[in-house]
């Protein structure tokens, strides 16, 4: 497998082009079009047909976002950081994080109301 590595993202080119997958890992980084297209030397236009070829190929995603959420799915793309901790043998061993325990309370209310008699 090809991996590409961008804008501190890691990102395998299953059906992607090296291209196409700098534009997922931008876009992950939350670049605008214009910032992608300064970084890749192209013009915005052309950041727009790839993100359009994206999308299709990623299964008609309406948005870039559902590009990348469904990135993640399927293990298209990971975070580097996440990959070297993973490559490293890096793993905290730690308390989960919880809320302190405390005892729970319990309050009841009860209406009555006084009963009234018509004489007539």
């Amino acid at each position: 497998m090809q991996y590409i590595e961008h804008a501190g993202f890691r990102v395998q080119l299953d059906g992607l082009t090296a291209k196409e997958g700098q534009l997922i890992a931008a876009s992950a980084a939350e670049q605008s079009y214009k910032e992608m297209a300064r970084d890749m030397k192209v013009a915005p236009d052309t950041i727009k047909k790839r993100a359009d070829r994206v999308r299709f190929k990623m299964g008609m995603a309406n948005t870039m976002r559902g590009v990348i959420v469904e990135a993640f799915k399927r293990g298209i793309i990971a975070p580097l950081a996440l990959a070297l901790m993973f490559g490293c043998g890096y793993m905290q061993q730690g308390q989960p994080l919880r809320r302190p325990e405390r005892p729970r309370t319990q309050v009841q209310f009860r209406i009555v109301r006084p009963r009234v008699e018509l004489t007539v």
